[in-house]
């Protein structure tokens, strides 16, 4: 797979950052889209510091959103229970 790392990631993540994204990346331990939405909050959020993104940051950011994505998920899940066998008129 390859993935061109763009110049907000050099300039906001460190190397041992960019190193972990690549072997996240390819022993797909997170889904990709996890990891993409991860990597977008670590540049937000190495914008407002103004400094740099290390990989243990990067690790807690990563969990954060495999945090978020499983609790959308289970809303969806329970939204979809709660209205399972309704119709809507529009």
């Amino acid at each position: 797979m390859t993935r061109l790392v763009h110049d907000l990631e050099r300039m906001f993540l460190t190397e041992d950052a960019l190193d972990l994204i690549h072997y996240l990346l390819m022993t797909e331990e997170y889904p990709r889209k996890v990891i993409e939405i991860a990597i977008e909050d670590a540049i937000m959020i190495g914008q407002i510091r103004g400094g740099h993104i290390d990989a243990p940051s990067f690790l807690n950011i990563i969990q954060r959103a495999v945090d978020s994505s499983l609790a959308s998920f289970d809303l969806m899940g329970s939204l979809y229970d709660s209205v399972k066998g309704q119709y809507f008129v529009h």
